[in-house]
């Protein structure tokens, strides 16, 4: 294997790492929204005021006034 064919394979090696890492990355975030959504869904049926799920979850004070009105209907 010449030295061309090493360094192009540690690139394609190192690419594959780097979109693991991305990935695992996404996967945190979109499993630590999804949890901050289940508190503020709870805290919803439990009658917590708006304006503090939202701080106490992270989320966007439209995401959760979104959220209260869709378990409303």
């Amino acid at each position: 294997m010449t030295l061309a064919e090493i360094l192009r394979e540690e690139g394609k090696n190192e690419g594959r790492i780097q979109g693991i890492k991305e990935g695992l990355v996404q996967g945190l975030e979109v499993g630590a929204k999804n949890n901050a959504l289940g508190v503020a869904r709870k805290a919803v049926h439990e009658g917590v005021e708006l304006p503090l799920i939202a701080k106490l979850t992270g989320l966007t004070k439209k995401e959760v006034e979104k959220l209260a009105k869709e378990l409303k209907n």
